[in-house]
Parts: structure tokens; sequence; C-alpha cells
């Protein structure tokens, strides 16, 4: 199924349903008024998407312990022989 299929069926599920607010800014829209859905506009998508790349959002998740790194150096590999 292509994205432009699937955006279609998502708009067509959202066709006479309470407006809903943009995470970005804050503005009430219809869904179906625009193509970049859950946003506004394809303008506060692109923010929406710096934010996850600048990991502003996150999932949660459980802290892990940090193990202590090994401070030994690793030897470097032996040169081979010439033949």
């Amino acid at each position: 199924m292509s994205a432009g299929r699937r955006v279609s069926r998502l708009l067509a599920r959202w066709d006479g349903m309470a407006r809903i607010r943009c995470p970005v800014c804050g503005r009430s829209f219809e869904p179906g008024a625009t193509p970049a859905m859950p946003f506004c506009s394809n303008r506060c998508r692109q923010i929406g998407f710096g934010r996850w790349l600048d990991e502003r959002y996150a999932f949660p998740s459980e802290a892990k312990e940090e193990q202590p790194q090994e401070t030994a150096e690793a030897e470097p590999p032996a040169a081979a022989e010439p033949s």
C-alpha cells in the first residue's frame, strides 16, 4: 500500500470528528484540512521532526547503571612480517 493511500485512509477516518490541537504550536484545526497529520502544517511537522532529531523528545525508559569502563589500553595489532 502506498504512503498516499495510507494517509487517505487515515484522513477518511478523521472526517466528521472533532477538531484537534497541533502538538507543536497548539493551534486547533480540522484533521482533514492538512496533509501533515497530526500537525496543522508542514512547518510544524518539520519542527516536530527536528525536536526528535535533537533528542528533545524521547520514549521513557528505565535508567541503566553505568558500568565502569576498563582503563587498560588495548595492545595494537602485531605488524605482519614481510615474506
